[in-house]
């Protein structure tokens, strides 16, 4: 349309075809130019809020349906690139239409913008991913290949009609070539957009399975917890009956321990036992919990675990210090410590 309408301007065959040439290429220059800033304005408004002008521009539908057309070939931080086409486009269509009288400018202006475009494209390579990338850098460089051919078509050089006639043969079966290659291209893509399966039904959706998570009661035994707590016991290793087994004995001694130290120093007191008091099965070489504290205080507190007397409450017989503290040094480990292995 730029071409058409430039052209138009040079033959102005009636004042109608005129006016809608200029009409034309203005409404189309101001369209695409206010869609390009829109394109810009939202990449970099993206780009403020988001770290990334790929955000809004591909997660909106609205800017992707209406202006995706401008940008989607493109990466998402050359969105600006559309800019370089359309330059590309209106200048390329201005030398075509407006330098129809002179060959020679028109073939050097030409071979200039091709190579500016080529150069461009391959350092830059704006499109999105390889495949696009070489099939536009393959377009300029077939444009460029014809733009050069074409400034010797002009007869700048002063080169023999044979040469001409044998660039024109080359011409013709480059450009023929390319164009099939292209053609075949564009007949795959759309057979295989036909006949290929929608992408999304490749993936099904995740059944419940949230009763797999739950573990076994085999399972929930043989935990690095539970090994732990076998290595500080000083237990053998075993199964998790046996682990278990460990534990419930080891709790119910630690009960059976704090009962009889509890009748132990109520025997001591009362001298029912004795002045000696039975043995203790505890460990002896364990001070109890409170071991530092003022007589008075010990004196009230329980003798073992959870079974003794509360702590306002005095030991039965009486209140004797000295050997209420000798009977504690001597025969009192505090189940606590023996249950996790002291």
């Amino acid at each position: 349309m730029v071409v058409l309408c430039f052209w138009e301007l040079t033959k102005r065959d009636s004042a109608a075809e005129v006016v809608l040439a200029i009409s034309t290429i203005l409404t189309m220059i101001i369209v695409l130019t206010w869609a390009s800033i829109k394109v810009w304005r939202i990449a970099r408004r993206s780009i403020s809020l988001h770290k990334n002008p790929a955000y809004i521009l591909y997660s909106d539908p609205k800017a992707l349906n209406k202006w995706g057309f401008l940008y989607v070939q493109f990466k998402a931080t050359m969105y600006y690139f559309i800019f370089v086409v359309l330059l590309y486009i209106l200048i390329k269509g201005m030398f075509i239409g407006f330098a129809q009288d002179s060959g020679v400018v028109q073939a050097v202006a030409l071979v200039i913008i091709e190579a500016a475009l080529l150069i461009t494209i391959s350092v830059i390579r704006p499109y999105m991913d390889k495949k696009t990338n070489a099939f536009n850098i393959s377009i300029a460089s077939v444009n460029f290949f014809n733009v050069i051919l074409l400034l010797f078509f002009t007869n700048v050089f002063n080169i023999p009609d044979l040469a001409i006639e044998i660039m024109g043969i080359i011409f013709f079966i480059v450009n023929a070539v390319f164009a099939t290659v292209i053609l075949l291209m564009v007949i795959w893509a759309s057979v295989w957009a036909l006949v290929s399966k929608n992408p999304d039904t490749r993936y099904q959706p995740m059944r419940d399975d949230r009763g797999s998570f739950i573990k076994s009661q085999t399972n929930l035994g043989t935990t690095e917890l539970d090994a732990l707590g076998a290595t500080a016991r000083g237990d053998k290793p075993g199964s998790y009956a046996g682990q278990r087994k460990a534990i419930d004995d080891d709790d119910d001694n630690s009960w059976s321990s704090g009962d009889a130290g509890r009748n132990s120093a109520i025997a001591q007191n009362t001298g029912y036992y004795g002045p000696g008091g039975p043995a203790s099965p505890m460990n002896a070489s364990m001070p109890m919990l409170s071991h530092g504290r003022p007589p008075s205080y010990r004196s009230q507190s329980p003798a073992s675990g959870f079974g003794g007397p509360p702590r306002s409450a005095p030991a039965p017989g009486g209140y004797r210090p000295s050997s209420q503290q000798q009977f504690r040094e001597k025969n009192n480990a505090s189940p606590w410590q023996r249950g996790v292995g002291y």
